[in-house]
């Protein structure tokens, strides 16, 4: 199964999601952004589910879809351990779906820009959590959210939408995980390229992570930004509930699907 396209509203599911039908017929789930609230039913189920691109958005991408999310896929519902690597290169230009000329068209996209290693002296691995940050908070509160236990050990991915939530607000949602507990128990953090961000906000957001981090203690907790999953093209698919580890030394994310 496949997500189309994202939205605001699929925390309206909640009541028809039934984990013990996800249980026990297992599906594999694609999807971001909106859909982080079916990616979290389908974890509390036990069942693996993949943060990747929806149809519209890169699947269908104009001139066919880009190698590199190609291979994001193939590696994630593949068997064997592999690297996650940065894009060669990438774009938040959007697409025109009606305009059937325009199929045939390649988006503009520009060189990579890497990853940025925000902390972190020693490697730390454990079971991918994670999607859009502004969803998880929606989700907060309500029987959808993941439980705190679910937290322990885990690495945290989290991107962020084209509602471009500020840094000081991503740094607020963050306080609110060091309340709950669920910072003090991370192994690790992945942060995805910020949509529409200027290099000033970008900076502020990587201010704000290192803050929060230092007063929930974790100084130590190794951290990667810029990396290339949610609101960007290509995207990677992280298969969440699969191990990961990050080595910030060596500069690398290894997952084992």
């Amino acid at each position: 199964m496949v997500s189309v396209i994202g939205g605001d509203d699929s925390i309206r599911l909640l009541p028809l999601l039934d984990a013990d039908l996800i249980r026990a017929h297992p599906k594999a789930f694609v999807g971001y952004s909106d859909s982080t609230v079916t990616l979290m039913q389908f974890l509390k189920a036990g069942v693996m589910a993949y943060h990747g691109p929806a149809v519209l958005t890169d699947l269908a991408e104009n001139g066919g879809i880009h190698p590199f999310t190609r291979r994001g896929l193939e590696q994630a519902f593949g068997t064997e351990p592999y690297d996650l690597s940065p894009a060669p290169e990438w774009t938040e230009a959007g697409q025109d779906w009606e305009d059937v000329a325009a199929q045939e068209i390649r988006r503009e996209f520009q060189p990579g820009d890497g990853w940025t290693w925000l902390q972190g002296d020693a490697p730390g691995e454990g079971h991918l959590l994670g999607g859009c940050v502004e969803i998880l908070d929606m989700l907060s509160g309500t029987p959808g959210e993941l439980p705190p236990e679910l937290w322990h050990g885990a690495v945290m991915a989290l991107e962020t939408s084209e509602d471009v939530p500020s840094p000081a607000q991503v740094g607020y949602w963050l306080r609110n995980w060091a309340a709950k507990g669920v910072l003090q128990r991370l192994s690790g953090l992945l942060l995805a390229r910020p949509r529409d961000y200027t290099p000033e906000m970008t900076a502020q957001l990587y201010v704000w992570v290192r803050r929060v981090l230092k007063e929930a203690g974790r100084e130590d907790l190794p951290v990667v930004a810029n990396v290339d999953f949610g609101h960007t093209s290509p995207q990677l698919t992280l298969p969440l509930g699969a191990q990961v580890r990050l080595d910030p030394v060596a500069g690398r994310v290894t997952v084992w699907p």
